[in-house]
């Protein structure tokens, strides 16, 4: 994941977690969905109303390999708030 940088260490770390893509596991578009929109809710919830999230998938059938990427852009937080 990458774009957290400028956020708050606790926060960041819980965003880091949301995403329902673990190493080694099967590639599910329905997790990759998912994880997307958990990263976008928990950001608009935190005050980042015009918070982005992105994602990219290489898929690698030589390899048998899936890399999955999300790409935050938190912006600033409204109301006052800080990530």
């Amino acid at each position: 994941m990458t774009g957290t940088e400028n956020l708050s260490g606790p926060f960041a770390d819980g965003l880091r977690k949301l995403p329902e893509l673990e190493a080694g596991d099967t590639f599910s578009l329905d997790a990759y969905e998912a994880s997307l929109e958990a990263v976008r809710e928990r950001l608009h919830e935190r005050g980042y109303a015009y918070a982005t999230v992105s994602g990219r998938v290489d898929v690698r059938p030589d390899l048998h390999t899936v890399h999955v990427r999300l790409d935050v852009q938190a912006g600033r937080a409204c109301g006052g708030q800080d990530g």
